[in-house]
């Protein structure tokens, strides 16, 4: 049995509340090259990315394509695909007048359409863009994960809330700070294995099951 009531839900997006990869997205949208992009993102997912190059690659793209370009990746982000339970998540959330979060290390103006489309309450992302007239203000977190955490900080600080009131949930190693900070760490494991089972408090197949969760005298985590 959860300890106490579920007082906010915090959940990831890319591949939590989505089918698909903003950052895939972006790259099929705006014709980059799709190798150079693998690498990089291989690269910071192991932490051997050199955070002046990435960001000055970006900065590159931005300048050069303008104004144009921005528009793109927005449009495109707009675009990425929900998975249907991400909109019965929200609902059920919004019945209980328990607030969403949304935490991505994807672009911050992801998040703000994403928390549009579901009626989450905020959302914190990574990357945030420079203007159209300034790219080099172009800036991310190289530690994402950390950055998370303090994210998660922030929104129980603007609610009210401790870490222990927050329920979250996600898929991969970004997120597993978020479940050591609240002990209540929730894997979605559609179609990528138990990789980090370990380390969450329990595991769903679909947000859907996330639901009698939400109960404090519902269905318990870990053995249950």
């Amino acid at each position: 049995m959860i300890p106490r009531p579920v007082g906010g839900v915090v959940c990831d997006i890319d591949h939590t509340l989505t089918s698909e990869s903003s950052l895939s997205t972006v790259i099929r949208a705006l014709g980059l090259g799709a190798a150079k992009y693998a690498r990089l993102y291989r690269d910071y997912r192991s932490g051997r990315l050199d955070p002046e190059y990435a960001r000055a690659l970006l900065v590159r793209e931005l300048s050069d394509g303008g104004s144009a370009v921005r528009e793109r990746l927005v449009a495109a982000l707009a675009r990425v695909r929900l998975r249907e339970d991400a909109f019965v998540l929200a609902g059920a959330l919004r019945a209980r007048d328990i607030p969403l979060c949304l935490i991505t290390g994807s672009f911050q103006i992801y998040a703000d359409l994403t928390v549009t489309r579901l009626g989450a309450c905020c959302g914190y992302g990574n990357i945030t863009l420079g203007s159209a007239d300034d790219p080099d203000g172009l800036d991310f977190h190289l530690d994402a994960a950390r950055h998370k955490v303090r994210q998660l900080r922030r929104f129980t600080t603007d609610h009210g809330l401790t870490t222990a009131d927050v329920l979250v949930i996600g898929n991969g190693h970004n997120d597993l700070g978020l479940f050591r900070a609240t002990g209540r760490g929730v894997l979605l494991v559609p179609d990528r294995g138990r990789r980090y089972a370990a380390q969450a408090w329990t595991e769903v197949t679909s947000l859907a099951d996330v639901l009698p969760l939400l109960d404090p005298n519902g269905r318990s985590g870990p053995g249950s």
